[in-house]
């Protein structure tokens, strides 16, 4: 994890199953909406503002990450705290990934795989979830960014993650 590129610039490639080869072309990247509030899309690369930062923060003791867009200096300065950034609908699996401000976004845990091109990550949300026997991840249904539930059992199944390649 000392190498994997925090706080800089990256594309998040989604993964419907981290465990199956990661072809070297194509794939569905996370696309910031066009306006606040609107949901994370998955879309073609080069569709649309494809860059993200994965943010260092604290929740209490713990270290945990936000996900925040990146917007070029062309487009204007945004004052720290007021980025663009990922916040859950709500605990629930099915509930929508939309953008918010970095200061209202929600925390994850970020898992991280070495990969040869890259970085295969899994984002696990921290709020608050009581229901037992499921994960949570941040993956997609569809097009549309949101939060999978998998369930505990053992061998664990499959579960979506994401490449992380340096933009």
């Amino acid at each position: 994890m000392a190498d994997f590129p925090f706080e800089e610039r990256v594309y998040l490639r989604y993964l419907h199953d981290i465990s199956e080869e990661i072809p070297n072309i194509g794939g569905m990247y996370a696309t910031m909406p066009e306006e606040p509030g609107e949901s994370v899309q998955l879309d073609r690369i080069g569709s649309g503002n494809q860059q993200w930062r994965i943010v260092l923060t604290r929740l209490g003791d713990d270290v945990v990450y936000k996900i925040a867009g990146f917007i070029p200096p062309d487009e204007g300065v945004i004052p720290i705290g007021l980025a663009p950034a990922w916040k859950n609908d709500g605990a629930e699996p099915g509930s929508r990934i939309r953008i918010s401000t970095l200061d209202d976004a929600s925390s994850y845990n970020v898992d991280v795989q070495n990969h040869d091109e890259g970085w295969i990550i899994s984002i696990l949300p921290t709020d608050k979830y009581d229901k037992l026997g499921v994960d949570r991840f941040a993956g997609a249904s569809g097009r549309e960014v949101d939060i999978v539930g998998v369930p505990v059992v053992n061998p664990p199944p499959p579960h979506p993650g994401w490449f992380v390649s340096k933009a």
